[in-house]
């Protein structure tokens, strides 16, 4: 009974030793883990806080007798520093045992002894406390550093400059005429010049015209040029230098100069107009923009004492919100039975009087007008503006005509038959003979419509005509396209038709004739006419444009010498259908004219090319390709018509149509007032000007081509511009700018006659560049009837120029410099910079190449203000925004910060 006792005795022993063993080694575990774990939480807070703190504490808040003395003796400058801060300094001013011991001190307050401690910048070790070589729980912590590298200097110097003020600054107001403004005196005023320009200031005055007859040009009232001759071609403009005028401007005195100038004509006849126009004057002021307003601008009505007669157009530079008009004329409506004072915006007439007999101001406010007025539609365009005040039964005058044509008569073998059958023709006596007889000869009747073709078609003055024959195989041309009868001599000299058909010779010769002597601003048009199939390429391969005759197809279509009857058309036919490169030559032909020149071409199927499906497909694909018309007839009376209505279509085409009133039995008292306006307030689409830009008014040279490119210097911003154009009795009906159209007449109506007429047509600032802009204008009297342009256009635009510099990257020293600086005329500027620089460093900004200390913060600053306002990087600044006692100002800081880095610091701690 013991024994089983000490047993349980026993085992109970036991399990309590072994129960005792687990719970000793779970708590060994635990404490061992627990101090572990707690050790590396303490070297993380640490590293953490003394980077902390190294980034915090300032140098002025340490009083340790060392940084004391490092404060004396001028290694330590900035006492603002953070104690992180002043250690790189240290180092990188290469001041490493000066890093160290700083770090040494903070060290040695801050880290209990039982740690090892580093510090290193960059791999550079700066401070180290090591206990032993084995390395425990460490712990790194690493911030940057901006503003040191190693070798570099800490701190430097920063400069800026600007213009403080400018004086006489070259720039100019203008005053337009519209594009067509008639028929009596006519006035005009300036308004923008600033209040600081006086008649001394003033350093030229120019008069540009397109006027229709002699005229006395007054200032204020004054006369200026008793009698002044304008050019006598179309489009074209006289320049007047009238500068010798300027005591005559005698401003108004108030903020804004107002200067009145006049166009006087010596009597009232149909020529007393002006087709456009400007005055221009340039002065000097101190002023470095003008007072524009974004969000509204007023268009003043030219005042004219005559017969009223305007066409012109203004702008609005925005999104139309509101508008306003205020109309001052007299008009004496008794004397004409169908008389108007109209005024009419784009196609739509806002003002309407057919009553009054006394002088008139009315006030058309903005409610009326949005109800009328498709405000959307109106914003950011140029607006037609049209204003009469005659007998409205008068619309249009045709002055004349610009059309080049080409009339290709076939007069090859085929064309001895009749008109009506493939039988031979019967020879006629006179051409009323050939009319009335219907088996005709084909090239007896083809005689007398060239001919009748020739008189209604040269009856417009202006229009040219060429006839082209195929005979004999050869294509024979007659040379004087004005001389009437030396053309009849031509085509009446012709024996009967001989030879075969090479159309696309002929094509091909009209071609070459109207790229020699016609332009871009006259109308092109040829017409073909055949009988037939073409038998012939032209000489070298079946896609030649010569006009001389190549290797033969095809036999033709009756194209011997021998007889030939209705029976052997069907297999001639298809023998041109088979080997059908000459008629493939012929359309490749017609593409080139179309293409090349922009022909129109009309072709004519004379006499019975029903008969051959390909003849008539042929004929028809010209005329498609030519953009023209397609009739064929073997009816004598039909192919009457047929040319009869082609001649008058291109007529239609090509008539000039004048702008100006045929003065008779109407009122020439009438008076439109000189402040009469029309404002408009709007959204703008440009931004302001800022307070460091200068605006000038810049101007291209003139054009001289439909298509211009104008280079914009990458250094100035636009903030408004405008291409004039002069259209004299037409009418600017497109321009276009960097491939967008930036003003399209026809978008009001295709009936001109009763629209304005721009010569200024505004540009958005958003379509132009930096650098080349293509343009591209167009005058007409219809949209199918281009009248080319004018050579004399220009660009003009206000240019705005940064006057200011943003301040230079940091500098190791400001020392200044004497400038020489070459200005757009050549001359040199100098000047000391800073004003009181005395010493010998010489500076340049020239033609010839530039010269500065490119580590002085001055000498940066100035040149990079230089640069910005050499606009067009030729080295020389910009003359208008400078003179001989200019005024530049450099400010300098001090104590400016690198931006070197960032430098990496890191602070490891471990057990």
């Amino acid at each position: 009974m013991d024994l089983k006792k000490n047993k349980k005795g026993v085992y109970f022993t036991l399990d309590a030793f072994f129960s005792t063993m687990l719970l000793l080694i779970g708590i060994i575990l635990i404490t061992n883990y627990s101090i572990i774990q707690t050790s590396t939480e303490e070297i993380d807070l640490l590293s953490k806080d003394l980077l902390l703190t190294l980034g915090e504490l300032r140098i002025e808040e340490m009083n340790h007798p060392w940084i004391a003395e490092q404060i004396t003796n001028g290694n330590i400058s900035n006492l603002n520093n953070s104690l992180l801060e002043q250690i790189g300094y240290f180092w990188a001013l290469g001041k490493v045992e000066k890093a160290t011991n700083l770090s040494m001190i903070i060290v040695e307050n801050l880290v209990p002894e039982r740690y090892a401690i580093s510090i290193i910048l960059d791999d550079d070790i700066i401070f180290l406390k090591n206990k032993t070589t084995e390395i425990k729980n460490l712990v790194t912590s690493r911030r940057m550093i901006t503003g040191i590298e190693q070798g570099s200097p800490i701190e430097g110097l920063s400069a800026s400059a600007h213009i403080r003020k400018i004086r006489n600054k070259k720039t100019s107001s203008y005053a337009y005429f519209g594009g067509f403004v008639g028929q009596g005196n006519i006035t005009v005023f300036i308004d923008q010049m600033p209040a600081d320009v006086n008649p001394e200031q003033i350093t030229e005055i120019l008069l540009e015209l397109d006027a229709g007859q002699d005229f006395e040009f007054r200032v204020n009232g004054q006369t200026c040029r008793n009698l002044l001759s304008p050019s006598t071609q179309n489009m074209t403009p006289m320049v007047w230098d009238v500068t010798d005028c300027k005591d005559l401007t005698v401003p108004d005195r108030g903020v804004l100069y107002k200067n009145n100038f006049s166009i006087l004509f010596p009597t009232l006849t149909n020529d007393s107009y002006l087709a456009g126009g400007y005055v221009k004057v340039s002065y000097l002021t101190n002023y470095t923009r003008e007072n524009v307003t974004l969000n509204a601008s007023t268009y003043y009505f030219p005042e004219i004492e005559g017969v009223i007669n305007l066409y012109d157009a203004f702008y609005i530079r925005g999104n139309l919100s509101s508008m306003h008009m205020r109309v001052h004329y007299f008009s004496n409506h008794t004397n004409a039975s169908n008389f108007s004072t109209y005024i009419a915006l784009g196609n739509t007439v806002v003002f309407n009087d057919t009553t009054s007999t006394s002088e008139q101001t009315f006030e058309i406010n903005d409610t009326y007008l949005s109800s009328i007025l498709n405000y959307s539609f109106l914003s950011q365009k140029t607006v037609p503006i049209r204003m009469s005040a005659y007998e409205y039964v008068v619309k249009e005058v045709i002055t004349g005509g610009n059309a080049d044509v080409i009339l290709i008569t076939d007069y090859s073998g085929s064309m001895k038959k009749a008109v009506s059958g493939w039988g031979q023709g019967n020879a006629g006596g006179t051409c009323e003979d050939a009319y009335a007889e219907p088996d005709i000869r084909r090239t007896e009747l083809a005689v007398c419509l060239d001919n009748d073709f020739t008189d209604i078609v040269l009856n417009y003055s202006g229009n040219r005509l060429w006839p082209v024959f195929i005979h004999d195989d050869a294509i024979k041309y007659y040379d004087d396209p004005e001389n009437i009868a030396g053309i009849k001599v031509f085509i009446n000299g012709f024996s009967q038709g001989k030879g075969k058909t090479c159309v696309a010779c002929a094509i091909n010769k009209g071609r070459e004739l109207l790229r020699t002597y016609s332009n871009e601003s006259r109308q092109k048009f040829i017409v073909v006419m055949t009988d037939g199939v073409p038998t012939h390429c032209a000489d070298g391969s079946c896609y030649s444009n010569s006009s001389v005759f190549g290797v033969q197809q095809c036999e033709g279509m009756c194209d011997t010498s021998g007889a030939c009857g209705s029976g052997d058309i069907v297999g001639q036919c298809t023998q041109c259908t088979t080997n059908n490169g000459a008629t493939n030559n012929t359309l490749y032909s017609a593409n080139r004219s179309r293409e090349d020149l922009n022909a129109t071409i009309y072709s004519i199927g004379f006499g019975p090319v029903d008969d051959c499906k390909l003849a008539n497909s042929t004929l028809q694909t010209v005329a498609k390709i030519g953009n023209g018309t397609y009739d064929h007839s073997k009816n004598v009376s039909m192919l009457k018509i047929i040319y009869e209505t082609i001649a008058y279509d291109i007529l239609e085409r090509s008539a000039q149509i004048s702008q100006n009133v045929i003065v008779g039995n109407i009122s020439t008292d009438a008076t439109l007032f000189g402040d009469s306006k029309i404002m408009v307030n709007y959204t703008p689409e440009t931004s302001e000007i800022y307070p460091n830009e200068i605006s000038v008014m810049f101007q291209s040279n003139p054009f001289n081509s439909c298509t211009p490119t104008v280079n914009i210097p990458k250094g100035i911003r636009v903030s408004d511009a405008r291409i004039t154009s002069y259209s004299d009795e037409h009418w600017t009906d497109l321009v276009r700018v960097n491939n967008q159209t930036i003003f399209s007449l026809e978008t009001f109506s295709d009936m001109y006659v009763f629209l304005g007429d721009p010569f200024t047509i505004e540009v958005p600032t958003s379509t132009l560049v930096n650098g080349d802009n293509n343009i591209s204008i167009r005058t007409g009297d219809s949209p199918a009837n281009a009248t080319g342009c004018s050579n004399n256009n220009t660009l003009i635009y206000r240019g705005l120029v940064n006057f200011s510099a943003s301040r230079s990257s940091v500098m190791q020293q400001a020392i200044g410099c004497y400038w020489f600086i070459e200005v757009e005329d050549g001359t040199i500027i100098n000047q000391y910079v800073p004003s009181d620089y005395d010493g010998p460093f010489q500076c340049a900004y020239t033609n010839t190449g530039h010269a500065y200390k490119p580590n002085d913060a001055y000498d940066m600053a100035i040149f990079n203000l230089l640069k910005g306002i050499d606009y067009d990087g030729d080295g020389r600044i910009f003359f208008n925004l400078f003179s001989e006692d200019i005024e530049i100002i450099a400010n300098v800081i001090l104590g400016v910060p690198y931006m070197w880095g960032p430098s990496i610091i890191e602070i490891r701690v471990w057990q």
